[in-house]
């Protein structure tokens, strides 16, 4: 990290040597009231509500958060298509220190996820805390006075118009996440089609399919989406959580686990598939694991009924009426739903400009998306960034890595405080030497195999960006 002191004595005054029972002085850089912090928050989903809880513990701490939906639960608020879910065992996907029994199934619907973390929120009085209905739109670091200057776009009611409001603090922590950005097919004609458009991300309740010709576009992972006794809870959890990581050994290219968990699936996929033709389709050539996997034997169910039909085909054009396919086949329909998922790049949905007005998005031509640890970034001084490039996802829960993450971080921040540092960088040679390492690490994992996914960043980096698909 490189590190520079902050000047509290500006005024010509020392800080006082504060007494202790002992009879000693303390150092007054250990005096958190002689360094008292500003705190910017992006985002209130899973990520911010966790940085919130960890930020509230601190001393003389001013925390600000602002999130562009009117409620807190980031794509869990948002996420509403029919069947939407979470593809992590329910019991698993939640934190640590506020735990849920009672749900309603082992893998639950996205409005009882929302209300989970509605609840946390709520029982943490972090509402207080948070700024809705506003959208970050641009950060940039002043070297002169040591503070991010963020630009905020805020919608005061529908009737008047979005004031853009400056905001100053000295750390800037960007909770925004990375499944909040939808994003539409990049396809040929896509908006000229005269019928209903919709995308899963932006599912209202007003959809009526009834009596419908429906059309699907998906990226194949987005077309799926205790009782009260603690210890038998913490049990439960615990072995859900051992599962997952025992799959760790399936990751690796061309193993004996590999082999048999690839074996396994298909065997499972083929018993749940009983069209020879539609087994073809279906059963992915890849490496088990190289996409995310999903708990999907109700859509294999579905996608089987007699008015579905799987088409393979890859798509030429929209065109006012339907799809025409690469065959020259047009498929007419009444609607199109765009299951094509977000926006994963991890670039930054605003600019942010760090040390020499270099941007973030300038720093990422070179090698693409990079961080340390997925939290840190060289030449962003009192950044962090929460679910960032190469954030230790690992392959089950989210949630397990947005706390030790967000604990990471108020260290660091505690680190800032207690001895008086003006400005916390990471080096970029020590960036550098992590992100060379992870490259060479996942060369023999499956995440670099022969699918597309959205851990590979592709031309011109053809680099890992995260250990999930």
């Amino acid at each position: 990290m490189t590190i520079s002191q902050s000047n509290n004595e500006s005024n010509g005054t020392k800080p006082p040597r504060i007494p202790t029972t002992q009879g000693y002085g303390q150092h007054p850089l250990h005096d958190r009231s002689q360094r008292p912090l500003k705190v910017i928050v992006v985002g209130a989903g899973p990520s911010g509500i966790a940085a919130l809880i960890e930020l509230k513990k601190l001393p003389h701490i001013e925390i600000l958060c602002f999130e562009k939906n009117a409620d807190v639960g980031g794509t869990w608020l948002e996420t509403r298509y029919p069947g939407a879910a979470c593809d992590v065992a329910s019991h698993a996907y939640q934190y640590s220190f506020d735990y849920k029994t009672d749900w309603s199934r082992h893998f639950s619907p996205a409005e009882e996820i929302g209300e989970y973390f509605i609840s946390v929120a709520k029982k943490h009085d972090l509402y207080n805390k948070i700024t809705f209905n506003s959208r970050v739109i641009g950060a940039e670091w002043d070297e002169n006075t040591g503070l991010w200057r963020v630009q905020v776009a805020r919608d005061i009611s529908p009737e008047s118009d979005t004031v853009v409001e400056d905001h100053h603090a000295h750390v800037f922590i960007n909770a925004g996440g990375i499944l909040n950005d939808w994003k539409w097919p990049d396809i040929e004609g896509l908006h000229s089609f005269k019928g209903k458009l919709i995308h899963t991300a932006a599912w209202g309740p007003e959809i009526d399919l009834k009596g419908a010709s429906v059309g699907i576009i998906d990226t194949e992972a987005d077309i799926e989406r205790f009782n009260n006794d603690p210890k038998y809870y913490k049990a439960f959890r615990k072995q859900i959580e051992q599962q997952m990581n025992e799959n760790f050994a399936a990751s690796i290219k061309n193993s004996e686990a590999q082999e048999k968990g690839r074996q396994w699936a298909e065997k499972m996929m083929s018993s749940a598939i009983a069209s020879p033709e539609l087994r073809g389709k279906l059963i992915p050539s890849w490496e088990l694991g190289c996409r995310r996997l999903t708990p999907s034997l109700p859509y294999l169910k579905a996608i089987q009924e007699p008015n579905v039909n799987v088409i393979r085909t890859g798509i030429r054009r929209i065109t006012e009426k339907g799809i025409e396919t690469d065959d020259g086949e047009v498929h007419e329909v009444d609607t199109l739903i765009c299951a094509t998922g977000f926006n994963t790049s991890f670039s930054s949905r605003f600019n942010i400009v760090g040390r020499n007005g270099v941007s973030l998005r300038t720093m990422w031509k070179t090698r693409g998306p990079e961080a340390y640890l997925g939290m840190a970034i060289a030449g962003l001084p009192n950044y962090f960034t929460l679910l960032g490039p190469n954030c230790p996802i690992a392959n089950g829960s989210l949630i397990p890595c947005i706390e030790s993450s967000a604990k990471y971080i108020v260290q660091a921040i505690t680190k800032i405080q207690t001895d008086q540092i003006r400005s916390l960088d990471v080096k970029q040679p020590i960036q550098d030497a992590f992100n060379d390492y992870l490259q060479e690490v996942h060369k023999d994992l499956v995440w670099t195999g022969s699918c597309q996914s959205w851990c590979i960043y592709l031309q011109p980096y053809d680099s890992t960006i995260s250990a999930d698909p």
